[in-house]
């Protein structure tokens, strides 16, 4: 059952967790010449979807413009619904008290440097999101959920690789929480 005051939560934790990023608007390290030369060039590295993603938001120009913070203000309802099904996940209800336990899935210190990056903050945000999306549908034990979650799985890899590790983190709080 979806619970709004939980998830209007979360997307106050998230948003607080973006605003400074928002706020002070700046490059970091290769957003500098992203924003120059206008290439995303994440397929090479093994990222197909995060080029998908900055290519549709730019109506698949061949270039890509920099729209920031715009993909930093969507970072913040992506971690939220990311946060929302962790909770859901790891719990099987969600509460405010719920999200605020499993918002270290998403706001925490390890992910600060990845909102940091303008061009790169929705792909890697997005990847959290299958990972929390495609653990919750493990724990639903439906056959057709797990062809889902093998899925987001999937593309959570063609994201942001490192995000995947958040699944077994999900999958040990899961596992606890028995």
């Amino acid at each position: 059952m979806y619970n709004s005051h939980a998830f209007k939560f979360a997307l106050v934790l998230s948003a607080l967790f973006c605003a400074p990023f928002i706020v002070a608007n700046m490059y970091f390290v290769d957003d500098i010449a992203r924003a120059m030369n206008g290439y995303s060039a994440l397929s090479p590295l093994g990222r197909p979807l995060a080029d998908v993603i900055l290519h549709s938001l730019n109506f698949n120009a061949e270039r890509i413009a920099d729209i920031a913070p715009l993909t930093q203000i969507v970072c913040a309802p992506v971690l939220a619904i990311a946060v929302y099904f962790a909770a859901k996940g790891i719990f099987g209800t969600v509460g405010i008290k719920e999200v605020l336990i499993a918002s270290p899935v998403a706001i925490n210190p390890f992910f600060i440097q990845n909102l940091a990056y303008k061009f790169d903050s929705l792909p890697m945000s997005t990847g959290v999101m299958c990972v929390c999306v495609g653990f919750y549908l493990c724990t639903t034990r439906k056959g057709t959920n797990l062809v889902g979650s093998a899925i987001l799985l999937i593309s959570a890899l063609c994201l942001y690789q490192p995000v995947t590790n958040t699944f077994f983190g999900l999958v040990a709080c899961y596992i606890a929480s028995m």
